[in-house]
């Protein structure tokens, strides 16, 4: 019942591929996660067995029973979503990386509860690039002081990098600016603040994420090209 997974994630790969190509990359360099806000747990188990070991959720409450069931699984659990943080110490033991570190209030209760469990965390921190008063996420302009206050006050996270989410656009080129905007960001923050913070640039989902790698994104998120069954014929 899930054999279209494999053909669809292996177009998804041939497109990435494509796009690395472009800018002197191959799809060894980027990692893909697979979003499972709609999927079952039998469709990630199948997503696992193809070599999707990055798998990411955006609610507490989906991500829990889902975790617990394939806990047999070595899967690398990403939050994506906007975390709050009396949620935390519900996820603090089973994630890998929080795409979506936000505000000092986060970070202070990450810290909190890592600390508490002896585990430190990874984090990339979700710049809101367009200025989208609908999306979550810091201005360009207060980036740069929220790394330093996190580098310098909270020793239990681990900056990996940075990740954002754009407007929608029905013509994906539209994002393009946006995407390279977020590339000179990375690259600034990796000078200033040392590669070891900013390993990955996580942007680009279903509809986009060819613009994405091509404008310097190494992660990327998708669902819905991943799960959706289409038509025969």
């Amino acid at each position: 019942m899930t054999a279209y997974i494999k053909s669809n994630l292996q177009e998804i790969k041939e497109k990435m591929s494509k796009s690395a190509e472009l800018v002197g990359k191959s799809l060894d360099d980027l990692t893909l996660i697979g979003i499972t806000k709609y999927a079952t747990t039998e469709q990630i188990a199948e997503l696992y067995r193809l070599g999707v070991t990055n798998i990411g959720e955006n609610k507490v409450q989906d991500a829990l029973p889902k975790i617990e069931e394939l806990e047999d699984l070595e899967i690398n659990w990403h939050f994506v979503g906007h975390l709050q943080s009396n949620k935390v110490k519900y996820l603090i033991n089973h994630i890998s990386l929080y795409q979506a570190l936000d505000r000092t209030s986060l970070a202070k209760e990450l810290h909190k509860r890592a600390d508490k469990n002896n585990v430190n965390v990874n984090a990339l921190v979700q710049i809101n690039i367009a200025g989208d008063e609908n999306k979550f996420g810091l201005s360009q302009e207060e980036t740069e002081h929220f790394i330093e206050k996190v580098l310098n006050n909270y020793p239990r996270i681990n900056i990996k990098g940075l990740m954002t989410m754009p407007p929608y656009f029905s013509e994906p080129e539209q994002v393009r600016p946006y995407y390279s905007r977020m590339r000179e960001l990375f690259e600034l923050f990796k000078t200033k603040f040392g590669e070891q913070h900013f390993q990955y640039l996580s942007m680009g989902m279903s509809h986009d994420y060819h613009i994405a790698i091509e404008e310097g994104a190494n992660m990327v998120r998708v669902g819905r090209s991943l799960f959706t069954q289409r038509e025969e014929g």
